[in-house]
């Protein structure tokens, strides 16, 4: 089940967010409310470390339990974003913070918590320092997104702690360091009292400012509670605040399972145009392992994942891409070949593009899933490759000069473009091919 939608809104105030939250009868419902402070923690190996202060918020009216020692307790995240060129990426990514208590402060009507447990309307409020203690981080692969459930203790597979950037939000120096680039932190909470309508609200992106010389972090705007970074593509993309309507967002559901985003948006080129995808995992424990999008002559791929590191138990190959009748990205690897291949799993969101000589439509792609299960893909609107050539005079443009031209071909004229006259794929070059083209002409499909 798929839709289109503007995305969760920012709501006024942690008040509101509670108020929302309770009158929508769901159990525990905790969401990030802020992401007040960004911390570097350090460099090694060519990267840089980040860890940010949040505040969780527990929308929902039923208490939600922290008990530190056990599995029930929440979990959350970092994730770094960046974007440029028209395009978003994930450049770095954390592994999760286990909490050990729960200081509640009000954002509502604050029902109380006692250290091991955190009220309806009340907020748990952590430092980027405490977010950052690495013997409290735990790997991502072993949480089921789509339950909230996760090993207690976790594994460890590298020790507890390490040099300054282990376990922590990663990222490359030369992703932090593109002067013309807009950055973005997304905080992910996770909790096992939730149900999967409240698990739908988990992210939560924040500007930020990175100064490129330093690698020096700090909020920038305001957060949007319950909104995903990869709105920030559309929020933000014809600059800061200023909104892209071309970028498409999609809500992808998974039966008995959890939530996808998929984002697209087209680019024109001299000749051509550049097709460009993304896809986040919000809640889904199945997960992604391949993107489909139909149309032929796709050329100069390209893709861009999330890169785990400290001993999580992910396999990182890139995907594999074939355009044999249609652009295809695949996992290296089947879940049934390594349980731990390359997917898109929760918190995480992968980009590809591709260019092609043909203009853009309103189509569907398909996402194959990764866990085995029914069903083994989900279908979903996005941009897509027209399947036929409207550009009949090869001028790169497509309008009334080009219906003149078939016009001027069917009727007996020269044909130097070398464009099939038979648009509508009928076996036939006359007035129902003009005419089909006039409608794509006017905005339509291909036939």
């Amino acid at each position: 089940m798929t839709k289109s939608r503007e995305g969760r809104t920012g709501l006024a105030g942690v008040v509101g967010v509670a108020c929302a939250a309770v009158a929508s009868a769901q159990p525990v419902d905790l969401m990030v409310t802020d992401l007040p402070s960004i911390q570097l923690m350090g460099f090694a190996d060519g990267k840089v470390a980040y860890s940010a202060g949040l505040s969780v918020c527990n929308a929902g009216p039923v208490t939600a339990a922290y008990l530190a020692t056990t599995n029930q307790h929440p979990l959350w995240g970092l994730g770094l974003y960046r974007l440029a060129g028209g395009r978003l990426e994930q450049v770095g990514i954390s592994w999760l913070r286990h909490p050990a208590i729960a200081l509640a402060q009000s954002c509502g009507a604050c029902g109380g918590g006692n250290g091991s447990s955190l009220g309806p309307g009340c907020a748990d409020a952590t430092s980027a320092s405490a977010n950052a203690a690495q013997a409290s981080l735990g790997p991502r692969g072993e949480v089921n997104a789509a339950t909230g459930g996760f090993p207690y203790p976790f594994s460890d597979p590298q020790g507890p702690t390490g040099n300054a950037i282990f376990k922590r939000c990663q990222a490359t120096l030369e992703d932090v360091s593109d002067t013309g680039a807009v950055y973005f932190f997304e905080a992910h909470v996770v909790h096992p009292g939730e149900s999967p309508a409240s698990r739908e609200n988990n992210a939560t992106y924040r500007r930020a400012m990175i100064l490129p010389a330093t690698a020096q972090a700090a909020p920038a705007g305001a957060a949007r509670p319950g909104r995903a970074a990869i709105y920030a593509w559309r929020d933000h993309g014809r600059g800061i605040d200023q909104t892209d309507p071309g970028v498409e967002v999609r809500e992808v559901r998974v039966p008995g399972d959890g939530l996808l985003l998929l984002a697209s948006r087209v680019e024109r080129l001299p000749a051509g145009w550049r097709y460009i995808y993304a896809i986040e995992n919000i809640s889904s424990h199945r997960s992604v392992s391949s993107l489909r999008v139909p149309g032929e002559g796709a050329h100069s791929p390209g893709f861009n994942d999330a890169d785990y590191h400290s001993g999580d138990d992910i396999e990182g190959s890139d995907w594999l891409f074939d355009n044999a009748g249609a652009a295809t990205w695949r996992a290296a690897h089947t879940h049934d070949e390594l349980p731990t291949a390359n997917a898109i799993r929760f918190g995480t969101m992968y980009t590809f593009w591709f260019e092609s000589p043909k203009p853009p439509v309103m189509g569907e792609v398909t996402l194959g899933l990764f866990r085995p299960g029914a069903p083994a893909a989900m279908t979903a609107g996005a941009w897509t490759p027209q399947s036929c050539d409207p550009d009949m005079n090869g001028d790169g443009n497509v309008d009334q000069d080009d219906v003149a031209y078939l016009v001027g071909v069917i009727g007996g004229g020269e044909n130097p473009s070398g464009a099939n006259p038979d648009f509508n794929s009928d076996g036939n070059a006359d007035q129902d091919d003009i005419a089909a083209l006039i409608g794509v002409v006017a905005g339509g499909n291909c036939p």
